[in-house]
């Protein structure tokens, strides 16, 4: 009995190691860098770089809006890290800071990229167009005095403004795209490209702090949190920001 059970626990291993060997291997996928974008040609310029956890301070010094159109991360060598609730911002580095950590067995550069830096993360911004409202024809038009105007008859109807030339589609004129990049030399450092140059946009048409939005999203999210203290929290964050040119808006978590 003890020699028949012996042979039939051999005859079961040997079909379960024979089941294994018959499924399919797993290849593993080999670290890849990101393709080179030739940032030397075809109207783009460097124009500065930053630490990537401080990289939002970037885009609130600027006077133009732009809105993100592609995340590129290379596979099976790098993981990003971004700090604060993601809210409804979780890749977006305009509103939450960000770090880059190496995933390689060693966690450290692999030796084909030692002396060869490669691009690891990639992010593409394309300006949303409201530079084209400060166009220099417009403020020319606007400038002209009332002197220059014909004189309007009596009973002669005003002439109507288009008041939805302010909501129409806007597009950039010079359609200016930004990519911010970090290279496998030095992961804490975002490089910043610009192809295309256009107009600034006043302070008023500049949309709100996405990074102040961010907080006071997360603050909105928090038990207890009153109105008030959200203002108070919100206004130590942005007084340690005087460089920035935002609005910083405290009515309301949305706006």
């Amino acid at each position: 009995l003890r020699s028949h059970l012996h042979l039939k626990a051999q005859d079961s291993a040997e079909d379960e190691s024979g089941s294994e060997s018959d499924l399919p291997k797993q290849r593993k996928r080999k670290p890849r860098a990101l393709n080179k974008v030739n940032h030397s040609k075809g109207g783009w310029r460097r124009i500065g770089s930053s630490h990537t956890a401080e990289i939002y301070k970037t885009f609130e010094g600027w006077h133009n809006d732009y809105a993100p159109h592609g995340y590129e991360t290379a596979d099976n060598l790098v993981d990003v890290k971004h700090v604060g609730h993601p809210v409804d911002r979780p890749r977006d580095i305009r509103a939450r800071p960000f770090i880059v950590q190496w995933i390689t067995p060693d966690r450290d550069v692999p030796q084909q990229f030692s002396n060869d830096p490669r691009p690891v993360f990639r992010v593409e911004y394309r300006c949303s167009g409201n530079c084209g409202d400060v166009a220099p024809s417009d403020e020319d038009s606007q400038n002209h005095s009332d002197s220059d105007r014909a004189p309007v008859k009596e009973h002669q109807d005003l002439p109507v403004k288009n008041s939805k030339k302010r909501y129409q589609k806007r597009t950039c004129p010079q359609t200016v795209v930004i990519h911010v990049e970090v290279y496998s030399d030095d992961l804490s450092k975002a490089v910043i490209y610009r192809r295309g140059t256009h107009w600034e946009t006043p302070e008023e048409y500049l949309k709100s702090s996405e990074h102040i939005r961010q907080c006071i999203m997360e603050y909105a999210s928090l038990a207890n949190m009153t109105a008030g203290r959200i203002k108070r929290r919100n206004t130590a964050v942005s007084s340690s920001q005087r460089h920035s040119s935002r609005k910083h808006c405290y009515q309301h978590p949305t706006c």
